[in-house]
Order: C-alpha cells, then structure tokens, then sequence
C-alpha cells in the first residue's frame, strides 16, 4: 500500500466482497455471523458456532476469491483488534490500548528539526488515544505511566508531558463523542513543499490577502 489511494481501493474492493459473498443470502455460514465489523482489510466478527465451523468459514472465505486470502485469530476472554485489546468482562467487554510484539518505541525525537508545534502536539494525540481506547481507569494510568517513560527516552520536557497527561484525564464519554461538523467554507489551500521559510510565506500571504484577491499584482 504504498500508493495514498491504495486504503480507499482496498475499502471498495472488500466492501464489493463484502456485500456479494459474505452479507449474501447465498452465504452457507450467513446466520452464524452475528456481527461483522470491518476496517479496510482487518474484520471484527462475532461468531454463533463452534470453533471448528469458524475455521470452516475462514476456508470458504479464502476459496470465494483468488485474490483475497483470510486468517483467523479466535479469541478466549480476550481478542486483539487493530490498537484495541477487547476483554469479555461479567457478561460486557471492556477495551485497552493494544501494541503488537513488534512495536518499537518510534515517537521522533524531541530535538529533531520537525516543526515545533508537530512536536508539542505529537503526546496530545498520543495521551488521548490512550483515553479512548482504555474503558477503565486503571489500564489508562497503567498504560499513560508507560507512555511518558517512552516520551521521556526521546527527550519530551517533563513539564510537555505530564501538561498534556493532564488533559487527556478528561469525561471519557466526552472524548468519544464524534466532532461537530464544520461549516463547508470555500477555501483556498496554498500548498509548497516544507521549508524553514514557511512561517514566512504564511505571513506574507496573510499580511498581503487582500491585495493577492483584488487581482492587483
């Protein structure tokens, strides 16, 4: 997927598969699958049947399409999805954050020549992930600790760090409510390839607006 379009391909191609073969009425496992949630190649699946018909259906899947190959992780009281953990907890699921074996500690260093407000917004998403992701107090304090050591290592001040923690402590609830659309304004978008002189070509195209937009130059 090292093309910018190859996700939205990926989507509809799968979506298409989705609706023909899995969701059709044709499906011989259709009314075992009592949820199917999908993220462009990664699918979430709750699954009324034995363990044996669900591996069953994984190689049905794989034979419905040369192109398409399915693996299945089947889970005990808990199953990884994309970054969440899901745990089946007295009769309901909770959720926490989830990182592969693989990961690394990749955040950039704090005094690399990225922008400035890259940097210092960088924990921000970071911290509030964490938040979302994490349905108990406990597991977002557990995993916030492990955070600011890894932020720590790549030289985040102190005072960066536990500001932003602070913040991400907010109504969960809160940070789970999708954003309010904006109002569709048109827009002019100024695009150049980054530079040190951005901040000046950003105030110069403020300072002088009006005079770029009377059609005077």
């Amino acid at each position: 997927m090292s093309s910018t379009f190859a996700p939205s391909l990926a989507c509809l191609y799968v979506d298409n598969f989705e609706r023909l073969v899995v969701l059709h009425d044709d499906n011989p496992y259709r009314d075992q699958i009592k949820l199917w949630k999908r993220y462009i190649d990664d699918v979430l699946m709750v699954w009324n049947g034995s363990k044996e018909e669900a591996l069953a259906f994984a190689g049905w899947l794989s034979g419905a399409n040369p192109f398409l190959t399915f693996t299945m992780t089947i889970g005990g009281n808990e199953l990884p999805f994309l970054d969440l953990l899901i745990h089946e907890h007295e009769g309901g699921l909770t959720t926490e954050v989830y990182y592969k074996a693989t990961d690394r500690n990749n955040l950039i260093q704090y005094q690399s020549f990225h922008p400035r407000a890259l940097k210092d917004n960088l924990p921000v998403g970071q911290f509030l992930r964490l938040r979302r992701n994490c349905s108990s107090e406990a597991d977002y304090r557990k995993h916030a600790d492990k955070l600011a050591t890894k932020l720590q290592t790549k030289n985040y001040p102190t005072h960066l760090v536990n500001k932003v923690r602070k913040r991400a402590c907010n109504n969960r609830d809160q940070l789970l409510q999708p954003r309010a659309d904006k109002p569709d304004l048109e827009k002019i978008v100024c695009v150049t390839t980054f530079s040190p002189l951005s901040n000046k070509i950003q105030k110069i195209i403020k300072d002088d607006w009006k005079i770029l937009t009377s059609g005077a130059y």
